[in-house]
């Protein structure tokens, strides 16, 4: 065999080696990636939903603050709290 032939075949050899690493590396990457995008869309939706409900809470503290108004009844802050989270 020649010298010359046998150091191209070691070298191609070498380089398809390199480039299966580094396929390796980045379908690792990409997994740890897609890993935390998961994680962030749980946090997002976690957010979202905590949103909602604070929404939904200043939607009936708004009320009883507004029936406080038009009945001029004093309102105490421990009963809004409580009621804001029962409703």
């Amino acid at each position: 065999d020649d010298p010359a032939f046998l150091k191209r075949q070691l070298r191609n050899s070498e380089q398809r080696v390199a480039e299966l690493e580094r396929q390796f590396n980045t379908e690792k990457d990409l997994k740890h990636l897609n890993k935390k995008l998961v994680e962030k869309r749980k946090t997002v939706s976690t957010l979202d939903t905590q949103t909602e409900i604070m929404i939904r809470q200043l939607e009936v503290l708004a009320g009883y603050v507004e029936r406080a108004k038009e009945t001029k009844t004093p309102v105490d802050p421990r009963d809004l709290e409580d009621s804001a989270i029962k409703d």
